[in-house]
């Protein structure tokens, strides 16, 4: 699995097949994103949101910027996460 990250405001890729765990997430960037009924990243953003978002939609979630860059209509692929001159883009299935 390959994964990124950057202190520039540029987003680098971070890439896992089949979706990233919230507990990689956590080991990742110490986000400490809990939720019992889902275990996948996009599953977090999805029901945080309260529905499946569109490309462009963002949310904050502690301190963190959570903007969706790539979606479908049945799953979340791609997020980036800004929080202060921290960048990183999340690509959740390969």
């Amino acid at each position: 699995m390959l994964r990124f990250c950057s202190n520039t405001q540029d987003p680098l890729p971070i890439a896992d097949s089949g979706g990233m765990a919230i507990y990689e997430m956590r080991a990742l960037v110490g986000l400490e994103w809990n939720d019992e009924d889902v275990t996948t990243v996009g599953g977090y953003v999805v029901r945080r949101l309260g529905h499946l978002p569109r490309v462009g939609e963002q949310l904050r979630i502690d301190g963190y910027i959570v903007t969706v860059e790539q979606a479908d209509v049945r799953r979340v692929q791609q997020l980036s996460l800004r929080h202060g001159s921290q960048v990183c883009a999340i690509m959740l299935q390969g």
